[in-house]
């Protein structure tokens, strides 16, 4: 997608780098006829393998069953709108620790005024220095002094106006560790700070079935099973109603019987439904 919109924009490098990419491809394949022991079946098959997984991949892409990295998929996003209420509900019970989220914590800061300082802290943590004392010794923030010092509080979730600062302790997965050293933002802090973050407390909870997150990845989760499972009852049914013609004289050939013997090695007690043939 970002190659066709870059095309789109005449990007010359873009068209540059894709014409050496085709140029390689063509080079490598004139490579493997010429220089190797390569039969021209087996060629044939290998180009004929290839052709086949990009058709299964725009089929996949087509369907739905499969994305493309910055790729919208149309027939996804439709089905996803037609989940309703009961399926989220139910896909939800089901998988309720896949929302799982942190709904508040309790942290404590050192606020630094350089890299160098920071990483000083930071070694000095690491070899077993108090977080409490290195506050004391260390912090440049007013809180040092407080009674609780380097205390940022509760901070919840839910509270959607909390600063950079006030963020960083839901960042950190564990209690009882401190982070490395975080920069601020320069566009948002006239001076640059440093600060390394102890979590103290983390009390975790579920999103409400109701809420725009478990909606939107619920439906869509719904969507792709529904999707998956389409695809894999029409790959059955056409498999069940294949007509397949056998060529009595590719399959005498060696080049042939190696093949099937390195593909029946790999696909040892391998079950499927069998096809009607016709030789």
């Amino acid at each position: 997608m970002q190659e066709k919109i870059a095309l789109f924009k005449a990007d010359t490098n873009t068209l540059k780098s894709l014409t050496r990419k085709h140029l390689s491809s063509l080079y490598v394949l004139h490579w493997v006829k010429q220089f190797t022991p390569i039969s021209q079946f087996e060629l044939t098959s290998l180009k004929q393998f290839i052709t086949e997984n990009r058709i299964a991949r725009q089929y996949h892409l087509y369907t739905g069953s499969k994305t493309a990295v910055h790729h919208s998929n149309e027939k996804l996003r439709a089905l996803s709108k037609k989940v309703s209420p009961q399926e989220i509900n139910e896909y939800y019970q089901q998988h309720k620790e896949s929302f799982k989220t942190v709904k508040k914590v309790k942290a404590r800061h050192i606020q630094l005024t350089s890299q160098a300082q920071a990483d000083k802290v930071y070694q000095e943590l690491k070899s077993g220095l108090n977080f409490a004392k290195a506050i004391e010794k260390y912090s440049h923030a007013k809180d040092k002094n407080s009674s609780e010092p380097g205390s940022l509080g509760w901070i919840k979730r839910s509270d959607l106006n909390r600063d950079w600062l006030h963020t960083l302790p839901f960042t950190q997965k564990q209690t009882g560790q401190f982070s490395p050293p975080f920069m601020s933002p320069k566009k948002r802090y006239p001076t640059t700070l440093w600060e390394i973050i102890y979590l103290d407390e983390r009390v975790t909870g579920y999103l409400p079935p109701s809420s725009k997150t478990v909606q939107y990845n619920a439906s869509k989760a719904i969507a792709k099973i529904k999707i998956n499972q389409s695809v894999s009852d029409t790959k059955k049914q056409l498999w069940y109603e294949a007509r397949v013609n056998l060529n009595k004289n590719i399959i005498n050939t060696e080049a042939f019987i190696q093949q099937t013997t390195h593909f029946n090695l790999f696909n040892t007690g391998h079950q499927h439904s069998e096809p009607n043939h016709e030789h």
